[in-house]
């Protein structure tokens, strides 16, 4: 954490989200700037981790592509042979182990100020 915004936010979650950490203590964290050069963003991985915490802090009208920038969760669990590595540098391989296309989904809009938390 060598950002001290970033130490600022986490330590702020730690502390508003404590009745769902339920003693769980924050590990991991990152932030990401995208330019408008047509980055595609992250592509489908596997948090390692309990919980995870996605914040968007855009404002939206610097969201050049408002159908684009938020979050697709897919509602399947890692296959319990992949381990953290397999899960984050195979993406193919992670897409058809859970179904790939027809895997189940739910897409999360990019919105100014918006957090979700789930499991990871």
């Amino acid at each position: 954490l060598a950002s001290g915004i970033l130490l600022q936010i986490s330590e702020e979650f730690q502390t508003k989200l404590a009745p769902i950490l339920r003693g769980k203590r924050l590990v991991q964290a990152w932030a990401y700037k995208y330019l408008k050069n047509g980055a595609m963003g992250i592509r489908p991985h596997a948090d390692e981790g309990a919980i995870t915490v996605n914040c968007w802090l855009t404002p939206d009208e610097d969201n050049f592509d408002p159908d684009s920038g938020g979050l697709r969760i897919y509602l399947a669990e890692t296959p319990p042979d992949f381990d953290f590595v397999a899960a984050n540098h195979d993406f193919r391989r992670l897409m058809a182990a859970i179904g790939g296309d027809d895997a189940p989904f739910v897409d999360v809009p990019h919105r100014e100020n918006r957090c979700i938390v789930f499991q990871s």
